[in-house]
């Protein structure tokens, strides 16, 4: 059946209808429903999968600036996330003092020599590594490895006992 969207009016002549019918404007909604659907799940593990990187380079970015700053001042510098395992804010101070526990907070602080590297809400820290600890040549006592999981996805960012730093990719 085919519909025809001519209307007679006034005396026979035939007058175009320029709207569009119920019909037509529920099967697009169900047709941009479905669309949707199918595209939001998608869109939300992108985000999460960008914040998880987001959070990795800035980590592997505070190790560097930290090996530099441990360089430049021939001094220990200890690089920490700004948030620990269990999603708790960590500060400079508790940084300072779950790294190296004999350590005068304080003078570290007052001194500028911990970074905290910024960890995104959506991001989980899960590492048991607390801080990185680099030594007046840029190295450190032993290897480390921190630990980022976000939606089954993981980042690794390993810090050799040279003081080098890198990212590799897992699973929660």
């Amino acid at each position: 059946m085919i519909l025809n969207r001519a209307k007679f009016c006034c005396g026979g002549k035939m007058k175009k209808n320029k709207g569009f019918t119920l019909i037509e404007l529920m099967v697009t909604i169900a047709v941009l429903a479905i669309v949707a659907s199918i595209a939001v799940p998608s869109f939300s593990e992108n985000i999460a999968k960008q914040s998880l990187d987001n959070s990795a380079k800035e980590i592997l970015s505070a190790l560097n600036e930290g090996r530099s700053k441990a360089v430049s001042l021939r001094s220990v510098v200890i690089v920490c996330p700004n948030k620990d395992k269990t999603g708790a804010i960590v500060t400079p101070k508790q940084c300072v003092l779950k790294t190296i526990a004999s350590a005068d907070s304080d003078k570290f602080v007052e001194q500028n020599r911990v970074i905290l590297a910024n960890v995104t809400d959506s991001t989980d820290v899960t590492s048991t590594v607390f801080g990185v600890v680099f030594l007046p040549m840029g190295n450190v006592e032993s290897t480390k490895t921190f630990t980022l999981c976000s939606k089954n996805k993981s980042k690794n960012i390993i810090v050799a006992a040279t003081g080098a730093s890198e990212i590799s990719t897992g699973a929660c």
